[in-house]
């Protein structure tokens, strides 16, 4: 029997505060594909704009580099989301490409930027 490579990974966003769950976090590979992981991050409306989806992004990036020595991370957006756009940006991941008519949202198709970084060499 062969091992599988764990595929996903999340990481949870809890406000100390609040004591509570706001968010979370995940970085998931396809199988066959090993070498890059779809990077997705969700904080409750309530608490954008705070810094952390950047904060939990970044810590999953880190480990997709560093412990999973992954070759490129990518992710997406609807293109009206600029709140997201500027995470993806302080990650420090360029835009690679605009799709037309890529997502469903509210019942509307829309299009999304895509956004990659690579591993440093």
């Amino acid at each position: 029997m062969s091992e599988q490579p764990i595929l996903g990974y999340q990481l949870a966003v809890v406000h100390r505060e609040a004591g509570r769950l706001i968010g979370g976090c995940t970085l998931k590979r396809k199988k066959g594909d090993i070498q890059q992981a779809f990077l997705g991050y969700a904080i409750h409306p309530d608490f954008q704009c705070r810094g952390y989806a950047t904060e939990v992004g970044a810590a999953l990036v880190e480990f997709g580099f560093n412990s999973l020595q992954l070759v490129r991370i990518y992710a997406e957006c609807n293109t009206q989301n600029i709140a997201s756009r500027r995470v993806m940006e302080k990650l420090g991941m360029r835009m690679v490409s605009l799709r037309k008519n890529r997502r469903e949202s509210k019942g509307v198709m829309v299009d999304t930027y895509e956004y990659e970084l690579r591993a440093s060499a």
